[in-house]
Order: C-alpha cells, then sequence, then structure tokens
C-alpha cells in the first residue's frame, strides 16, 4: 500500500508544477464525497476525536486534558481519513488531467 504524504506524492500530480496540483485537486477533490469509503473515513475521524476528548476528560477534565486527547485520537484518524480520499480523487484526477489540454494548466 502506498502512502501519499503530499499533493506531489500522488503519481497523477507529480509532474504539475505546485500551484498546478494544487488548483487540479481543488478541482476533483470534492468528489470523493460520492463515495461511501470518504464518508465512512470521515464518520471514524469524528468518533475517534470525540473518544479521544471522552478519555482526555476521564483523566483530567482541565481544557488542556480534552484538546490532547482529541488531537492524539484525531491525527492518526485524519491520515486514514487522507489515505481513503486521495484513493478516492486518483480515477477523477486522471479523467480531469486527460481531459485537459496539455499544453496548457488547469482552470479552476
Amino acid at each position: 500500500m502506498q502512502i501519499y504524504w503530499s499533493l506531489k506524492s500522488i503519481p497523477e500530480l507529480a509532474g504539475l508544477p505546485r500551484a498546478a496540483r494544487g488548483r487540479t485537486w481543488r478541482a476533483v477533490s470534492w468528489k470523493t464525497f460520492r463515495h461511501w469509503q470518504t464518508w465512512a473515513s470521515l464518520a471514524g475521524l469524528a468518533l475517534c476525536s470525540g473518544l479521544g476528548v471522552y478519555l482526555g476528560a476521564l483523566i483530567d477534565p482541565s481544557t488542556t486534558s480534552l484538546m490532547i486527547g482529541g488531537v492524539v485520537a484525531g491525527v492518526p484518524a485524519g491520515f486514514v481519513y487522507g489515505q481513503v480520499t486521495t484513493v478516492m480523487a486518483r480515477p477523477y484526477l486522471r479523467a480531469f488531467l486527460a481531459a485537459r489540454p496539455s499544453d496548457s494548466e488547469p482552470s479552476p
């Protein structure tokens, strides 16, 4: 399984300039919400963050503990969400890049 650390690590975007990578990602990333996998990973992110806040409150009810608990549980879940979103976006990226003229930059 490949891990996507940034937009540059996505094969479809790797050859584009930085600004074009961002514009292309923004043009297609919203389409990932057509898939249940994206929604499931987003729900998992919310559940993990909520569980972290709850466990932080059990340890110490101060605001700092609540935030630390949410972050400790939310960061790994956010990573999973990002990976799922990227996998779901790759077919849309291929189609978007195939549809645009090769000598011009993507439209916003």
